[in-house]
C-alpha cells in the first residue's frame, strides 16, 4: 500500500482509529510532505495500526523543523513482523534519528535498515522508486560517512544490516 500526506494529516489524530483496517497490510510505503513541524514518532501509531507489517519505507520530501520536544513520552511497542525499513529523504536531524532509535528498539525481527540521503517517491502505475536529484556528491559522501557512524552508535543488535545510500 503507498500512501501520501501533507504532515497535517497527523495532527490532533488518533491515527492507529484511522487505519484500523490495516491490521493485515504486509508492506506500507509513506510519503511524507513536510509542511510544518512533526515529531515522526507519531508515525509509530501507523505501524501500531499493522501488526503484520514486514516491510515499511518512509520517504520525506523536505526535512521537519520539529524541536524534539515531546509532548507525552512514547509508548514502547514491539512490532515483531517488521524486517526490512526504508527510509527515504534522510538529512540527519534529531528527529529523523529519534524515528530510526525506535525503529531499532522496537522492531525486534528487523533484519534491513536502509537510509537513502536523497527524498524518493514512487511512481504509481511505474511500480517504482524515482530519486530527488541529487546535492553535491562530494558532499553526500561525507554526510553518508557522519549518518553511518552515528548509526553505528545508537545500533542495538547485531543482527541488522544498516546501509547508507547517496
Amino acid at each position: 500500500m503507498f500512501f501520501r500526506t501533507k504532515a497535517r494529516f497527523f495532527e490532533g489524530y488518533n491515527i492507529a482509529g484511522v487505519v484500523n483496517n490495516l491490521c493485515n497490510l504486509r508492506q506500507l510505503a509513506l510519503l511524507l510532505e513536510f509542511t510544518n513541524e512533526l515529531d515522526l514518532l507519531a508515525v509509530a501509531a501507523i505501524l501500531d495500526a499493522c501488526p503484520f507489517l514486514h516491510k515499511f519505507h518512509l520517504s520525506i520530501m523536505h526535512p521537519s523543523t520539529f524541536d524534539g520536544k515531546r509532548a507525552e513520552k512514547t509508548e514502547v511497542r514491539c512490532h515483531t513482523e517488521l524486517k526490512e525499513v526504508e527510509f527515504s529523504g534522510f538529512t540527519g536531524t534529531k528527529n529523523e534519528y529519534d524515528f530510526v532509535l525506535y525503529i531499532l528498539e522496537n522492531a525486534v525481527s528487523l533484519e534491513q535498515l536502509t537510509i537513502f540521503l536523497h527524498p524518493r517517491e514512487y511512481e504509481v502505475g511505474g511500480d517504482r522508486w524515482i530519486v530527488t536529484p541529487h546535492s553535491n556528491p562530494r558532499d553526500d559522501k561525507k554526510k553518508q560517512r557522519i549518518i553511518r557512524e552515528r548509526l553505528k552508535e545508537l545500533t542495538i543488535s547485531k543482527n541488522v544490516i544498516i546501509t547508507v545510500v547517496v
